[in-house]
Parts: C-alpha cells; sequence; structure tokens
C-alpha cells in the first residue's frame, strides 16, 4: 500500500521508517528543500520536524488522544486550548535542520498541555479498575495453557484484536479468564501515591506495604498488587530532536530559546510518579483481620 501511493508522492517505504526511527539513515534529499525564509538559499533537512509532528511532546497523536479519551469517558482531564496551541506552532531551522517551535504566548497553554496529559494518565487511564483487569489479564497470560500466545506473524497478529481475545477468554476454563469475563474483579483494600507524606505513626509507603503483605500472607489470602508509573515528560532528561520558543518583542529583536529554558515545569515534576495498589478477592475482604 504504502509503495503505492508513494509512486504518486515521490516517497517510499524507507521514508516512512526514517520518520519513525531517527537511527535510519536516507540517502536521498527527499526530506531536503529550501529554507522558508526570505533572503536565504541554505537547503534545509525537515526531516525532524515532520517527525516532531509523528513523536514528540507537542506530537499530533497526543493532542489527539487526550481530547478524544477526555469526550468519551466524561472528565474534565485531558482538556486543553488545543487550538490557541496549533495556532501558535512554529518552525526554527538550525544547522541546516528544521525543528518544531512554538510562540512565547502559547506557553502556558503547553504547561496546560503536559499537565493535563499528567492527570489523565494518573486519574483516567491508572484508574484502579482499570489497573486490576490488566493484573488479572497478566494473571491470565502467566497461568495459561500457551494457546494463547501472540503469533509472531504478521497477518494473524494484526488478527488479534479485542474481540479475538475477549471470544478467546469466553471459551477458556481458566480461572482467571471466567473472572475477567464475568466482571468479578479483584477489589481495592489500599491504595498509595508517592509524593504524598504519610503520617509519622503510620511509616512509610513501603513500609505500610511490607506490613500488610505480611499480614496476608500469614492469614493465607492471596492478594494482588499492581503498580502504576507515570511521569510528566521525558523530555528534560532525554530532548532528543529540540523544540524552541520563539519570543517576538517590539522593542527587541526576536529570539528563539531551547524549550526547557523557559519553562520550570519539568523540574518541579521531574520525579515519577508511583500509584501502588493492593486488591484482594471479594469473597476474602471479610476474612482478612489488621
Amino acid at each position: 500500500m504504502i509503495e503505492k501511493i508513494g509512486q504518486s508522492y515521490g516517497f517510499k517505504p524507507i521514508h516512512v521508517v526514517a520518520l519513525m526511527n531517527s537511527q535510519v539513515s536516507i540517502l536521498d534529499d527527499f526530506f531536503k528543500d529550501q529554507s522558508p525564509h526570505r533572503d536565504s538559499c541554505q537547503t534545509v533537512d525537515f526531516q525532524p520536524l515532520l517527525r516532531q509532528f509523528i513523536s514528540s511532546e507537542l506530537d499530533a497523536d497526543r493532542m489527539d488522544y487526550l481530547r478524544r479519551d477526555s469526550l468519551h469517558t466524561g472528565v474534565s482531564y485531558g482538556q486543553f486550548d488545543v487550538h490557541w496551541l496549533i495556532q501558535h506552532l512554529t518552525l526554527h531551522i538550525q544547522n541546516n535542520n528544521c525543528y518544531l517551535a512554538l510562540q512565547h504566548r502559547a506557553l502556558y497553554a503547553f504547561e496546560d498541555f503536559l499537565l493535563s496529559r499528567f492527570h489523565m494518565f494518573l486519574m483516567v487511564y491508572f484508574h484502579h479498575k482499570a489497573a486490576i483487569y490488566d493484573e488479572m489479564l497478566r494473571q491470565y497470560f502467566l497461568h495459561s495453557d500457551g494457546s494463547d500466545c501472540l503469533p509472531t506473524d504478521i497477518e494473524q497478529y494484526c488478527e488479534w484484536t479485542d474481540l479475538h481475545l475477549s471470544t478467546h477468554l469466553m471459551k477458556s476454563s481458566n480461572p482467571w479468564a471466567k473472572r475477567i469475563m464475568e466482571k468479578r474483579p479483584y477489589q481495592l483494600l489500599i491504595e498509595l501515591h508517592s509524593g504524598i507524606p504519610m503520617k509519622p505513626m503510620h511509616g512509610s509507603h513501603r513500609s505500610v506495604l511490607a506490613t500488610l503483605k505480611k499480614q496476608l500472607r500469614a492469614q493465607k489470602i492471596h492478594y494482588l498488587m499492581a503498580t502504576s508509573t507515570s511521569e510528566l515528560s521525558k523530555y528534560f532528561r532525554h530532548p532528543g530532536e529540540p523544540i524552541f520558543v520563539h519570543y517576538d518583542n517590539h522593542y527587541h529583536l526576536p529570539c528563539t530559546i531551547p524549550l526547557q529554558e523557559c519553562t520550570d515545569l519539568f523540574q518541579k515534576y521531574k520525579k515519577k510518579r508511583f500509584v501502588t495498589r493492593i486488591y484482594l478477592a471479594p469473597e476474602d475482604r471479610d476474612q482478612l483481620k489488621v
């Protein structure tokens, strides 16, 4: 399919691969063109810019799924001023490479976008019910008979849709499959968030979990533990292809500054956030003695 489309537009499968993987080298000048700036005859490589549209702190996919998931889940998390953000996107050329840039008026909208995504993960994608179903599915694969292994053939792999998995689970006699399909999940017993301090009398998160797990093992009560990890951004640790902020001031010459130098949000949220939960089977909750 890509080859057929490429015949009309001049690109080849290797060009698509290069946009997904910066380590792939392109020998031709497919991504190169004249600079868009006036009075400039230099040849510019637009591959970094196109790659940032696909995967970066401002890529199209993140903007799309945040607003879509916010709408369909009925929550306000994931909402941000997408129109203002898109209207203020621009570009910056450095060392004959073209990169994504943001006009300074949209800097706060960008910060709001980062926080919206961060909170969406913590409150929606990492919801305790979603986490326990993921964990039960993991238990199913750990204790299955091997008939549900993902195929290595690409055509067969593409057939492993949600419907295919649901049908497989429905026919299985595995107790975890039955619990998933009958909607009998383990129930939340305790939830701990890193970054939220506990009272001194309770001890640290680690000690609370260790004590609780010891009590559960002593009472021979089976439990599941799931930990979800999120972070605001990897950009401050692994910037990759840089994003810039363009300041246009009528009283001073315009200047372009790397994104990480224009906001302290990366430093404020540089630590990863962990959400750790312990779950019990509904029939075991009343037996627990703490």
